[in-house]
């Protein structure tokens, strides 16, 4: 497990908070890939996808929450969700040709931008979107 959740990652909206457990899983999982390989070839492609399709998933939900209430940094965060999508996109497209190197630099990318995401980025959002009524 490269990412253990702890309690200070919790943003107090369950949505958001349900669906980073989530984001965390598929991590590890890469993790364990990366450490004890594959379960069978094609399964790099199927978790890469996964965790691309999940983010998008993910970003709508909380894009949505954010124009819905017209927070006030949304074009910033929306900003952060654009690149973040760019760097799992780009880790597909190298799966997509054999080249799983990218893993390992994605893991790394993974670990480092969803701690300082959900700390800084998502605690904000999550906070304004508390004093709205919203848990």
């Amino acid at each position: 497990m490269i990412f253990e959740w702890k309690a200070e990652y919790n943003v107090n909206v369950k949505m958001i908070d349900d669906q980073h457990h989530r984001l965390v899983e598929l991590l590890n999982q890469l993790h364990t890939f990366i450490n004890e390989g594959a379960p069978e070839e094609k399964s790099w492609g199927r978790l890469v996808k996964e965790l691309f399709d999940y983010t998008l998933y993910h970003f709508k939900e909380e894009e949505a929450l954010m124009r819905r209430h017209s927070f006030d940094d949304c074009q910033e965060h929306m900003a952060e969700h654009a690149f973040f999508v760019t760097r799992i996109k780009s880790a597909q497209d190298g799966v997509e040709a054999d080249d799983l190197n990218v893993m390992a630099d994605l893991q790394y990318f993974l670990t480092v931008w969803l701690q300082n995401h959900i700390l800084i980025v998502d605690h904000k959002l999550c906070a304004f979107l508390n004093k709205k009524g919203i848990y």
